[in-house]
């Protein structure tokens, strides 16, 4: 079986920066307590930039 190659789905610097970003909230959240895996939230950036993470930029809202 070959293995899957992540270049379809990150292909630029950017778009690897931004999920690293969306990555890094999900765990800052996770580690205040204020999301738990499957609880059916996600992490928001106000700001529509998922490299603020700063707590103020940040919020949780359900997921869908």
């Amino acid at each position: 079986m070959a293995k899957r190659s992540t270049q379809k789905f990150q292909q630029t610097k950017n778009q690897m920066q931004r999920r690293a970003g969306n990555n890094h909230a999900n765990r800052l959240m996770k580690r205040l307590g204020r999301i738990s895996s499957g609880d059916g939230n996600d992490v928001h950036h106000k700001d529509g930039n998922p490299l603020n993470n700063k707590l103020s930029n940040l919020e949780v809202k359900k997921r869908g």
